[in-house]
C-alpha cells in the first residue's frame, strides 16, 4: 500500500470513529457516584470537595452512596464487577465512579484527576442546566462498561514487538547499512554505522507510534467504540499478514517499500557515501537520514502491528510514564533481531540473518495472534 493511500485510510477511519463517539457522548449524562463512609475522614474529605466543585460543573449529577445502606452496598458490589476492580481495592472507602473511571482513595493528586476524568470524559459538563444532586439510596441505571485489560500489557509488548520487528522492510535496511560498511573492513565503522541505525529507528518508530496513540487517545473516553476499533483493526491486520503471507510464499520474502522512488533515491546517495567514506561526521548524517526517512517510508507496510498497541495503550488510558515504559518494551523487543544482525555483525565482521523461509511463516504466526486478539476484543463487546 502506498504511504499517502495508508494514510488517508486511517484518518478516514479515525474520522469515522470520532464522530461516532461524539454523537454518543452527546447522549451520555455525566455523573459522578462516590461511595462514602460516615466514620472515614478521607470520604469526608472527599465529599467537601465535590460540594465546593458542583458549580464549576452545572451539568453534571452528583450521587452520593453511603455503604451503611445494604442497598447501596449491592450497588457498589455490581461496580466492582463492571469495572474489574481489583480485589485489594474492593472494601476500600472513599472510591469514586466517573464514567469509565474510578478512583479508589482521597490523595493529594484525587481532586485534579477527578477533574480531569470530568473534562476529558464529558466536556460538556460545564454547560447547561444544573442538575439537582441527589443522595442515591436507588440503584442507578446500568453502565455499559469495558473490563480494564485482563491479559499482561508487558507480555502483549513483548509478543507485538517481536512479531513486528521480523518484517522484511525493518531487516532489509539495516541489511543494506551493514553489507555496505563491511566492505570497508572496519569494525569501528560498523559499531558506529549500525549503533546510529538503530538509535534512530528506534527513536522515529517510538514517535511515530506515539503519535498514533494520541489520535487513538481522542476516543480512549468512549471505551467500547475504542475497542470496537481495536479488535477490528486486529482482525483487519491479520487478512493483512495473510496476503503477505502467500505473496511471499510465491515471491519470496521482499520489501514493497524498497522498490518505491524515495527509498531508491536514499540508498543510492547512502552507496555513494559509502564510496568515498571521508568524512566521518557526514556518513554518520547520512545514515541518520536513512534510518530516519526508511523508517517512515516502510512504516505504512508494518502499521498493523503497531497501530494494534498504539490502540491497546490509548484505551488503557495510562499515565506518561506507564505508556512510555511499555512502548519501550514494545520498541526494545522489536527492534531484538536487528540488533542482533548487528552484534554478530560487529563481532564476526559477517552478516547472519533468519531464512527467508522463517521470515514467511513468521507472517502467518502474526496473522493467527492478531485474529485470536481481535476475536477476544469483538467477544468482550457481547
Amino acid at each position: 500500500m502506498k504511504p499517502s493511500a495508508f494514510y488517508a485510510l486511517i484518518l478516514a477511519v479515525l474520522l469515522v470513529y470520532q464522530g461516532i463517539a461524539l454523537a454518543e457522548q452527546t447522549s451520555q449524562t455525566p455523573e459522578i457516584k462516590f461511595f462514602y463512609s460516615s466514620t472515614c475522614p478521607h470520604c469526608a474529605a472527599e465529599k467537601a470537595f465535590l460540594d465546593g466543585i458542583k458549580s464549576e460543573y452545572p451539568n453534571v449529577t452528583f450521587s452520593y452512596y453511603s455503604i451503611e445502606n445494604q442497598n447501596n452496598l449491592n450497588i457498589l458490589f455490581d461496580f466492582y464487577e463492571q469495572y474489574d476492580v481489583q480485589s485489594f481495592e474492593q472494601g476500600a472507602v472513599p472510591i469514586t465512579f466517573i464514567g469509565e473511571d474510578y478512583f479508589v482513595g482521597f490523595g493529594s493528586n484525587t481532586p485534579q484527576n477527578i477533574k480531569d476524568s470530568i473534562l476529558r470524559q464529558f466536556p460538556q459538563a460545564v454547560a447547561g442546566p444544573q442538575a439537582p444532586p441527589e443522595e442515591a439510596e436507588h440503584k442507578p441505571p446500568a453502565i455499559d462498561s469495558i473490563n480494564v485489560e485482563t491479559y499482561s500489557l508487558p507480555a502483549l509488548a513483548i509478543t507485538l514487538g517481536v512479531i513486528d520487528g521480523f518484517n522484511v522492510c525493518s531487516l532489509g535496511a539495516i541489511l543494506l547499512i551493514l553489507s555496505m560498511v563491511l566492505a570497508l573492513k572496519s569494525r569501528r565503522l560498523t559499531l558506529l554505522a549500525g549503533g546510529i541505525f538503530i538509535l534512530v529507528t528506534a527513536v522515529v518508530y517510538g514517535i511515530l507510534i506515539l503519535f498514533w496513540h494520541q489520535l487513538f487517545s481522542l476516543l480512549a473516553p468512549w471505551a467500547k467504540i475504542m475497542q470496537i476499533a481495536v479488535g477490528l483493526l486486529m482482525i483487519g491486520g491479520a487478512a493483512y499478514f495473510v496476503k503477505e503471507f502467500f505473496r511471499m510464499r510465491k515471491y519470496g520474502a521482499q520489501c514493497s517499500a524498497s522498490k518505491g522512488k524515495i527509498y531508491s533515491k536514499v540508498a543510492g546517495w547512502l552507496e555513494r557515501l559509502f564510496a568515498n567514506p571521508r568524512n566521518l561526521l557526514v556518513l554518520a548524517g547520512g545514515i541518520l537520514l536513512f534510518a530516519a526517512v526508511i523508517t517512515i517510508v516502510e512504516f505504512p507496510c508494518s502499521a498493523v502491528v503497531p497501530l494494534v498497541f498504539a490502540g491497546v495503550l490509548a484505551k488503557s488510558q495510562l499515565s506518561t510514564i506507564d505508556t512510555l515504559f511499555y512502548l519501550g518494551i514494545y520498541i526494545l523487543f522489536y527492534m531484538l533481531d536487528e540488533i542482533i544482525v548487528f552484534l554478530g555483525a560487529v563481532f564476526t565482521m559477517k552478516i547472519w540473518v533468519a531464512s527467508p523461509r522463517f521470515l514467511t511463516w513468521i507472517y502467518l504466526i502474526a496473522a493467527v495472534v492478531l485474529v485470536a486478539l481481535g476475536i477476544y476484543y469483538v467477544i468482550g463487546m457481547v
